[in-house]
């Protein structure tokens, strides 16, 4: 819980210079292309979370990123922070925080939908158009396939999830036959 409140505050802060500057997504997507390099390089994770380098080393690492990933000044001064206040293993947790804080103030819920097989466009829009009405948000949709699911689909927004698969309905038919 420590690390989420500290990760919490260098979002909230970060959040709020990008406000101020008007470019609130577009950090986020610069946070997203550095999420996707991590995920790429777990050296790079390794060196950002290990205290074998130095504070030095980890500045420079993530200042040589910020061209090949066109990162602006601002999320560049958020690295070097990190570095500087030894922090940079903090990184994933302050991207995460940033997202769901940009998405909140800009009226967005994140929602997974996993089906056993894939859908199509017509009912990809009709399941994000339905997760609006029970939100009051907008629907940032991202599908998966499980072909272990016998039928319907798992829905998760936030920390809610609406189990409408197959096996699931079945459980419930045999527990109300049986009470």
């Amino acid at each position: 819980m420590v690390l989420v409140s500290i990760a919490r505050r260098y979002a909230r802060a970060l959040l709020d210079v990008a406000r101020e500057s008007g470019d609130t997504d577009t950090i986020l997507e610069e946070l997203r292309r550095i999420e996707a390099a991590l995920e790429a390089s777990r050296e790079l994770a390794t060196i950002l979370e290990s205290p074998l380098f130095s504070k030095e080393q980890r500045r420079r690492l993530l200042e040589g990123l910020a061209a090949p990933l066109g990162l602006s000044e601002i999320t560049l001064n958020l690295l070097r922070l990190l570095a500087d206040r030894d922090r940079t293993a903090h990184l994933p947790l302050v991207i995460r925080e940033y997202r769901r804080m940009a998405d909140e103030m800009a009226g967005r819920v994140r929602a997974t939908a996993i089906t056993p097989l894939p859908l199509s466009d017509e009912a990809t829009r009709r399941l994000e158009d339905a997760l609006a009405k029970v939100t009051g948000k907008t629907v940032l949709l991202e599908t998966r396939t499980d072909p272990d699911l016998l039928g319907g689909l798992v829905a998760q927004v936030g920390d809610t999830t609406f189990d409408g698969s197959l096996r699931t309905q079945l459980r419930r038919l045999r527990d109300a036959a049986l009470n």
